[in-house]
């Protein structure tokens, strides 16, 4: 058993240590399958997991989350989750499932190797940990890797019994947590919509639709002579020289 930790200033680590991130893509870069059991995940660690099993050519990996059936699911993270289990269906490599009858808080890494278990991650890390955020940029975990083959048949085998008490995500109804976005808090001209009022909206809809194009020429031909009137309005102020402190502008605006 070696241990493996964050990177998390003051806190420093000594010669020889290894972090749970760079353990987990070693690890990850000698196997064809991944087997996970956490607790949490993030939608920023679910983005990364489906590119890294990408960037690998990992053959098959399996997510089961623990707490969400039981304590409801941020939005963004349901969506992410749908996103990459839909990702890994059409390729045929993988499922992402929820534990339904009661809240499972482990933490365990399985990779396998030719249908054979040959390391096991154990302890406190979370997905999260993939790719760190606001959230737990600050969270010190240790967890623990181990390659004695008793230990790792011993993890493997309990994550293929957790497996019985989990479904696929789009087989199961998820309690959906909502996330306010501030983006927008204390812009002036800018009211928020009451939730009653949203669903006010959506009972009175009358399936009236109709287009409103906006002019905007193509990337490539945006100063071409007949297309210059068009990077002089607000809409299309992207499409101006950047500012002198800005490489490029990287915002866009829409108006009605």
């Amino acid at each position: 058993m070696r241990l493996l930790y964050s990177q998390i200033p003051p806190m420093r680590r000594h010669e020889g240590q290894e972090t749970f991130l760079d353990a987990f893509r070693r690890a990850a870069g000698e196997a064809d399958r991944l087997v996970i059991g956490v607790g949490y995940a993030s939608q920023a660690s679910l983005v990364e997991l489906g590119r890294l099993a990408d960037e690998l050519g990992l053959q098959e990996v399996r997510l089961i989350l623990g707490m969400y059936c039981v304590e409801g699911m941020p939005e963004s993270t349901y969506h992410a989750a749908v996103e990459l289990a839909e990702q890994l269906a059409a390729a045929g490599r993988g499922t992402v499932e929820l534990v339904q009858p009661f809240k499972y808080h482990g933490k365990l890494y399985v990779f396998y190797h030719g249908g054979q278990p040959f390391c096991a991650f154990v302890g406190s890390h979370n997905l999260g940990a993939l790719r760190l955020d606001a959230n737990n940029r600050r969270q010190y975990e240790v967890s623990a890797e181990t390659r004695e083959p008793g230990e790792v048949a011993e993890v493997a085998a309990f994550l293929d019994d957790l497996a019985r008490f989990a479904r696929p995500i789009g087989e199961v109804h998820v309690p959906l947590i909502r996330e306010h976005n501030a983006s927008l808090t204390g812009i002036e001209y800018v009211s928020e919509v009451p939730d009653r009022s949203v669903v006010l909206y959506q009972q009175h809809q009358v399936g009236t639709r109709f287009v409103l194009p906006l002019k905007v020429p193509h990337a490539a031909e945006r100063f071409l002579d007949d297309n210059r009137h068009y990077t002089k309005s607000n809409i299309n102020v992207c499409y101006a020289a950047p500012r002198s402190h800005r490489k490029s502008r990287d915002w866009y605006e829409t108006q009605m």
